[in-house]
C-alpha cells in the first residue's frame, strides 16, 4: 500500500526541524497502523476462507461416508439374498446327487458340496462385516455384542461386553459411527496388539454415548500414531478420528507401551436433544 501525507502552512518557515520530525513520526505511526489494519483484515479473511473450506470438506466427507454406508448395505443384501441363496441351492443339489452317484463320484460330489458350504459361510461372514443385520433390525447394543463375540471367538481372544441399562436409542448416523469405530478399533487390536482379552463398554453420561475398547496387549505410541494419521499414513486411526469429528464427538487413545499395560480407544458422541 502506498499513501501520501500532505500538510500546508500559510506562512513561510512554519515547519521547523522539530515539527518536521514530529510529523514524520506521526506519518510513520499512521503508516504502521494502516499496514497492521490491512494485515489483520487479510488474516481475518484468510481465517474465514479456511473455516469455510473446512466446513465444505466436512460436508463432503459426511456425504462420502453416507454413500459408503449405503453401498455397504446394498452389497450385504446382495451377498446374503442372491449369492448366498444360490450357493445354498448348489449345496442342496450336490447333496441330492450323492444318492444317485457311484462310489468314486460320491467323494467328488461331497468335496464340491464342502467347497460350496465353506464359500457360503464366507459370503455370510462378508455380508455381516459389511453391514450387520442386528444394526438395522435390533439396534446398536445387540450389533456390538454380536460383532465382539464373533470376532473375538475367531481370533481366540476373551471378550467382555458391558452396556448401561436403559441406553437411549441413538440416531442412525450416531449408531453407525459408534459401530464402525468399535469395528476398526477391534480390528487394530487383533492385527497389532497381541492381546489375550478385550473389554467393550457402552455408557451414557452427560448427554453423550461413550464407547470404550480396552485390551491387555503390548500397547503402542499413541502420539506417533496420531502424527501418522495427520500425514495420512495411519488410515484406521484417521478413519475413526474423522467419523468422530463429523458426528460432533471426540476420539481419545490411551496407551503405555513401556509398561505393556494395553491400550484404550474411547470415543464420546453427543446425542442430539439429550441433556
Amino acid at each position: 500500500m502506498v499513501g501520501v501525507f500532505s500538510l500546508y502552512a500559510g506562512e513561510v518557515g512554519y515547519f521547523d526541524e522539530e515539527l518536521i520530525e514530529l510529523l514524520a513520526e506521526l506519518a510513520s505511526d499512521i503508516s504502521f497502523a494502516l499496514e497492521k489494519f490491512s494485515a489483520d483484515e487479510h488474516r481475518r479473511r484468510a481465517e474465514a476462507d479456511l473455516r469455510s473450506a473446512l466446513a465444505r470438506l466436512h460436508e463432503v466427507s459426511a456425504r462420502l461416508i453416507g454413500v459408503q454406508e449405503d453401498e455397504r448395505r446394498r452389497l450385504a443384501r446382495d451377498l446374503h439374498d442372491d449369492i448366498g441363496q444360490n450357493l445354498t441351492m448348489i449345496k442342496i443339489v450336490l447333496l441330492g446327487m450323492r444318492r444317485w452317484s457311484a462310489g468314486g463320484e460320491q467323494d467328488e460330489i461331497h468335496e464340491a458340496a464342502d467347497i460350496a458350504d465353506r464359500t457360503l459361510q464366507r459370503v455370510r461372514a462378508l455380508s455381516v462385516e459389511l453391514r450387520p443385520p442386528q444394526l438395522d433390525d435390533l439396534g446398536l447394543v445387540p450389533a456390538l455384542r454380536a460383532h465382539l463375540g464373533n470376532t473375538c471367538r475367531h481370533a481366540g481372544i476373551r471378550a467382555s461386553f458391558i452396556a448401561d441399562d436403559g441406553l437411549p436409542s441413538p440416531p442412525e448416523d450416531i449408531a453407525i459411527t459408534c459401530f464402525r469405530i468399535a469395528q476398526e478399533a477391534l480390528n487394530n487390536v487383533i492385527r497389532h496388539a497381541g492381546a489375550t482379552a478385550v473389554v467393550l463398554e457402552l455408557r451414557y453420561a452427560q448427554g453423550a454415548l461413550i464407547l470404550s475398547l480396552r485390551d491387555d496387549g503390548r500397547g503402542f505410541d499413541a502420539a506417533a500414531a496420531f502424527a501418522g494419521a495427520a500425514r495420512g499414513t495411519s488410515l484406521g486411526l484417521l478413519s475413526m478420528q474423522e467419523r468422530a469429528t463429523l458426528a460432533g464427538g471426540r476420539l481419545e487413545v490411551r496407551s503405555q507401551p513401556a509398561q505393556r499395560a494395553g491400550s484404550e480407544v474411547r470415543v464420546t458422541l453427543p446425542l442430539p436433544g439429550a441433556t
